[in-house]
């Protein structure tokens, strides 16, 4: 039961840190999207 709950817990985390690093790419990207089409 305890290792099932650390991969949840390992799970949540990456998930966590995959929505820090993606989020100031997508926000780039969406900059550049409004920046091109001036």
């Amino acid at each position: 039961m305890d290792h099932r709950a650390r991969m949840r817990t390992l799970a949540a985390s990456w998930r966590h840190a995959w929505v820090i690093v993606t989020t100031p790419t997508r926000s780039s990207i969406a900059w550049f999207i409004v920046l091109e089409r001036r």
